[in-house]
């Protein structure tokens, strides 16, 4: 390694000396520093030069021809420090033929490395002079001395021609270095680098491992030539480079398809878009590439976005939306790819609740239904306005099997209730004194949808009553004649018992295209349930005993007819 201080002209007695170093750099003379014990004690330092390998220092001097410069040293100073110190041996002298007063020493030394010699570093330089007579004097050159370790560095490339899809090669090599005095260098300091460029310019920068190798990873746009260089320490030269290494890089643009999965979002619930990304007639994965999802069909700001795996799938998950509609899903040009976005469309489906269902059942067999038709409490942005697709069903236990009773009114009014709800109401003939009932929700479909849903199973019950031992007698009666008509009136618990106190009441229908029903008269039940009435036949009628119900013991009674009997009016 050659490093020059500095641009001077040596003068033409140096000749052969130059010759014995070598090719040298050379910087002009220092600053004289008055140190001497005697006024004629000073020297100044016409040239000087420094080099390697091995790294040399020549200095030369110009003192009085007497008693002249005995002895020199050079100090390496750190700052204000004293690193290393060198005592300079001297080459045949000459009178200066400019001033023969005085002498053109010539002064040379080799400077070790390692530990007994100098530290590798920079340093401003100090030069130590004695005289025959005792006396000293100091010259700082006011110049600095690199005295580095060189550096050579081999690069290569795992693929020198590259196309989609093997896009990134790997480049490494082999930092060697060698220290000033000609000795391998194997101990690279911490924090060594190689410098990656390509036209000039660092494209990334590769730590250098203990035993001197490194690597380092590029994706190339387009073909380049790139070489590395040592950076990253102040004891290493970096000025040697190492070959260039050319990488070619072939534009191949593959079609990608983009494949997604339809999706359906409940409502509160997180949802996930999911496909695959792939290329070519063999739909070869692409992995470790960008995906999005907007309500546009700009990747610019999109809603979510993820990236494909090493098989081309990709699960994006997606932020709570209200209302469906079409996205769409895009994969960004990078890597040789082109961009491709695809439509899709998003459903929507709102969970819906039924609530506050009740149900009433009168003694005449009228069951009344009613209750609210929303959503759950965390979805406030729907809200339903008619009272369609409700269905009555009803089961002999809470878990039917169920059959269809009948259907609510489409066109209720709209009462608000729950969250987003309407209210529902509707009247029926209830199949059976004793059975459950609830009301089932249709839902409604498109983008934007309800879910169907069922609501609790809630009883709806009264005793069930009966006329039994029932009689009409006689059928043919003379006018004026008497007809008697008896029963007996029980109810159902476990087992049908006799109800006694009861009213019976006895209804006529005359003969004739009159359909209207008479009662004539009542009679009570007597303790075993028993009734009987006796009374004048007005007119050829059909006859019929009613027990009307009753609303007793908190439940009560259905009402019951009995078969109906025609007696004739002679």
């Amino acid at each position: 390694m050659t490093v020059m201080f500095g641009e001077v002209t040596l003068r033409a007695s140096l000749g052969a000396t130059l010759a014995v170093l070598g090719a040298l750099g050379a910087i002009a003379a220092g600053s004289h520093v008055a140190n001497a014990s005697n006024a004629d004690d000073t020297f100044t330092v016409q040239t000087q030069v420094s080099a390697g390998n091995p790294y040399q220092v020549l200095f030369e001097t110009d003192s009085p021809t007497t008693p002249g410069l005995d002895g020199l040293s050079v100090a390496f100073m750190k700052g204000a420090v004293d690193a290393y110190d060198q005592e300079l041996r001297a080459l045949p002298s000459h009178t200066d033929p400019n001033n023969p007063s005085m002498t053109v020493g010539m002064w040379v030394a080799d400077i070790p490395a390692g530990a007994s010699g100098l530290p590798l570093g920079t340093y401003s330089m100090t030069l130590n002079g004695t005289f025959g007579d005792g006396g000293t004097d100091s010259v700082a050159t006011g110049v600095t001395a690199p005295f580095l370790a060189s550096s050579a560095v081999t690069l290569s490339a795992a693929s020198t021609s590259l196309s989609y899809p093997n896009i990134t090669t790997t480049l490494s090599g082999q930092v060697t270095l060698t220290n000033p005095d000609g000795t391998p260098d194997t101990d690279f300091p911490a924090g060594l680098e190689v410098g990656i460029q390509s036209g000039g310019s660092t494209i990334g920068d590769a730590p250098v491992a203990s035993d001197g190798t490194f690597s380092y990873t590029i994706a190339p746009a387009a073909s380049e030539t790139v070489d590395a260089e040592v950076i990253g320490d102040a004891t290493v030269d970096s000025s040697a480079p190492s070959p260039a290494v050319s990488v070619t890089v072939t534009s191949v643009t593959p079609t990608l398809k983009l494949n997604v999965n339809p999706v359906t979002e409940t409502y509160g619930r997180p949802v996930a878009v999911t496909g695959t990304l792939t290329y070519g007639s063999a739909s070869t994965p692409v992995a470790g590439q960008h995906v999005w999802v907007n309500t546009t069909s700009s990747p610019s700001a999109p809603l979510a976005s993820g990236t494909t795996a090493a098989n081309g799938s990709f699960s994006i998950t997606l932020p709570e939306r209200a209302v469906g509609g079409t996205l769409y899903v895009g994969s960004a040009s990078a890597n040789d790819l082109t961009a491709v976005t695809v439509p899709l469309t998003l459903k929507v489906v709102h969970p819906t609740t039924i609530s506050g269902f009740k149900t009433t059942l009168n003694q005449y067999w009228g069951l009344s239904v009613s209750g609210c038709l929303g959503f759950p409490a965390g979805d406030k942005t729907e809200r339903i306005t008619h009272t369609s697709g409700l269905i009555v069903e009803w089961g002999s236990s809470t878990k039917g099997p169920w059959k269809k009773l009948g259907a609510i009114n489409a066109n209720e009014a709209d009462h608000a209730c729950g969250t987003g709800g309407i209210e529902f109401s509707g009247s029926y003939r209830a199949p059976l004194n004793y059975a459950y009932y609830r009301v089932v929700y249709a839902g409604t479909a498109g983008a934007t949808s309800y879910a169907a849903t069922n609501g609790n199973a809630v009883l709806a019950w009264r005793y069930d009553d009966r006329i039994t031992d029932y009689k009409v007698s006689p059928t043919t009666v003379n006018a004026g004649g008497k007809l008697t008509i008896k029963g007996t009136l029980q109810y159902w618990y476990a087992g049908y018992h006799n109800y006694s106190g009861q009213t019976i009441v006895i209804y006529l229908h005359p003969k004739g295209s009159n359909p209207t029903w008479y009662w004539l008269v009542k009679v009570k039940t007597n303790a075993k349930g028993q009734f009987v009435a006796t009374f004048k036949d007005p007119v050829s009628a059909t006859w019929q005993a009613v027990f009307e119900g009753n609303n007793s013991n908190g439940v009560g009674h259905l009402s019951y007819g009995s078969p109906e009997v025609y007696v004739r009016l002679k």
